[in-house]
């Protein structure tokens, strides 16, 4: 399965990995920022943008390996949501593939268990699941409401949202298997096998993957850094753009340079970059 990439800029290599319903082109800002510094890879997920989707039943191994497919040999992994869990995942099989990882709006698992309360309670999930196969496009939109519920700045990011969906339909049987992985995937036993610096980047009022389930992650890693944007939801890098992007610049110099301490405002979890 060869999936749809794109390349933006010359420089150090970074991916970035877009969420469940959308497309890479929610990292248009992003990518134009880093491209003055960075050879910017833009993928999209299997049954997403303009990429085929998955054969039914396709596991996050098969994801990542497609993925990996149209990444360069290593580079610098961003991810967001459900391009988080995938990033994640690379990190922690592939870790030669991951100089640095950053994560943002996301989480080693999505459905709440009884040791992991800061998740979205396993029905919801399946409700979305039943309801992609009465109206696969109203299910999307409504999810990308819940993205931007009670943030600063909502009403213009789920704007923004729409639009992007509107430019490239995801196709259902991706938004069924993406959704399956969402639902079924626990991560949390994997996070000891990454060692490369982490940057965990949370909307203060994201509904979906909560701050608690963030500041849990960092501990589990014993190492990272936690940047927290005051009032974002969980689209940070549409919402706030500037703070976004800064984080992100930040963490890369550092981990560049590991003597400088962290700038103020940043939560280190340890100084081990």
């Amino acid at each position: 399965m060869k999936l749809f990439s794109t390349t933006l800029g010359h420089g150090p290599d970074i991916v970035l990995l877009h969420g469940w319903g959308l497309h890479s082109g929610v990292w248009e800002g992003v990518a134009r920022a880093l491209s003055a510094q960075y050879r910017v890879t833009l993928i999209d997920l299997p049954g997403h943008g303009r990429s085929p989707a998955a054969p039914p039943g396709a596991t996050l191994d098969d994801w990542a390996d497609a993925v990996l497919g149209a990444a360069p040999p290593r580079a610098v992994w961003l991810g967001w949501s459900l391009g988080g869990l995938l990033a994640l995942h690379i990190a922690a099989a592939q870790p030669r593939r991951v100089a640095v990882l950053a994560l943002t709006a996301a989480t080693p698992r999505f459905t709440q268990a009884p040791d992991w309360p800061h998740a979205v309670a396993a029905p919801v999930l399946d409700d979305f699941a039943r309801a992609l196969t009465r109206d696969y496009a109203a299910t999307v939109r409504r999810f990308l409401a819940l993205q931007t519920r009670g943030a600063a700045h909502g009403h213009d990011t789920l704007r923004r949202l729409n639009a992007l969906l509107q430019q490239h339909e995801p196709q259902s049987a991706g938004l069924q298997n993406g959704l399956a992985l969402l639902r079924d995937t626990d991560l949390r036993a994997r996070v000891a096998n990454v060692a490369c610096p982490v940057l965990l980047i949370a909307g203060e009022r994201d509904t979906l993957v909560p701050l608690a389930a963030n500041r849990a992650l960092v501990l589990m890693f014993g190492f990272g850094r936690l940047c927290v944007i005051q009032g974002a939801g969980h689209a940070p890098f549409l919402s706030h753009a500037p703070e976004f992007i800064q984080a992100l610049r930040d963490f890369l110099h550092d981990a560049a340079n590991p003597q400088r301490p962290p700038p103020a405002g940043q939560e280190p979890a340890a100084p081990r970059l």
